[in-house]
C-alpha cells in the first residue's frame, strides 16, 4: 500500500513538472553568455521555491537567491537567473525578456557588456567602422510567429540543401521609419528614400545610417 501511494505521488509530480514546463521556463545564464533552460525538476522547484539549490543541464550545482535572481556555483561564480512565462499561443525564445500576457511588443536595450550586445557589435563592425549609440532587441510576438512559420516552410522545402540557410542582413533607414518597422516589419515602401533593401554587408548601408 505504501509503495502504491509513493508511486502515485511520483506520477502526479511528473505530470505537474511536465505541465509547468510548457508554461514557465526558468533559465540560467551559461558560461558562454547564452540563456539555458533548467531541467524540469529544477524548473518546478524554483517555481514553487522548494529548494535553494539547482543542477543545470551540464550537471553543475548552484545555490540560488530568488530575491536577487542570482545563482552561485561551488567555486563562487555568480550568474543570472530569469523566469519566462509563455503565452497560450506562443513560446518565448530563451534570450528574450519576459512579456506579460497580452503584451505583443517590447523593446529591450542591451547592456554593452552582454554577450548578445557584443555578438551584434562584432558582426556589424566586420565591414564598417561606425560609432554605435545603442543596440536594442525588438520583441514582436506577431513578427516572430510569422518568422517561425516561414523558417519551418523553408527548412522543409530546402531540406536537401541544408535547411532554411539564414543570413544576417542590415537595413539602413531614417529614424522616422523605425517605429513602423518595429511594429509591422519590412515592406517595399521602405526602399528608396526610406532606406535600402536588407543587405549582407553593413558597409553598404553606412551612407544612410
Amino acid at each position: 500500500m505504501l509503495h502504491a501511494a509513493a508511486r502515485l505521488r511520483r506520477e502526479v509530480r511528473v505530470r505537474e513538472e511536465d505541465n509547468l514546463y510548457h508554461c514557465v521556463a526558468w533559465c540560467i545564464l551559461g558560461y558562454d553568455g547564452s540563456w539555458e533552460r533548467l531541467p524540469k525538476t529544477d524548473n518546478y522547484n524554483l517555481e514553487h521555491d522548494i529548494k535553494k539549490e539547482i543542477v543545470d543541464t551540464h550537471g553543475n550545482m548552484w545555490s540560488v537567491d530568488l530575491q536577487k535572481m542570482e545563482a552561485r556555483s561551488r567555486l563562487a561564480r555568480k550568474t543570472k537567473l530569469k523566469r519566462l512565462e509563455n503565452h497560450s499561443d506562443f513560446t518565448l525564445p530563451l534570450y528574450w525578456d519576459n512579456m506579460a500576457s497580452g503584451e505583443n511588443l517590447k523593446v529591450v536595450a542591451l547592456e554593452p557588456s552582454s554577450s548578445e550586445y557584443l555578438k551584434v557589435k562584432a558582426a556589424f563592425t566586420q565591414t564598417v567602422q561606425k560609432n554605435i549609440l545603442k543596440i536594442e532587441r525588438l520583441q514582436n510576438v506577431h513578427l516572430r510567429q510569422s518568422y517561425e512559420v516561414q523558417k519551418k516552410k523553408l527548412s522543409e522545402k530546402n531540406r536537401q540543401e541544408g535547411g532554411a540557410r539564414e543570413r544576417l542582413l542590415y537595413h539602413g533607414t531614417s529614424q522616422d521609419s523605425c517605429e513602423s518597422i518595429i511594429r509591422n516589419g519590412f515592406n517595399r515602401s521602405f526602399s528608396g528614400k526610406h532606406g535600402n533593401y536588407p543587405l549582407i554587408q553593413s558597409t553598404l548601408i553606412s551612407m544612410i545610417t
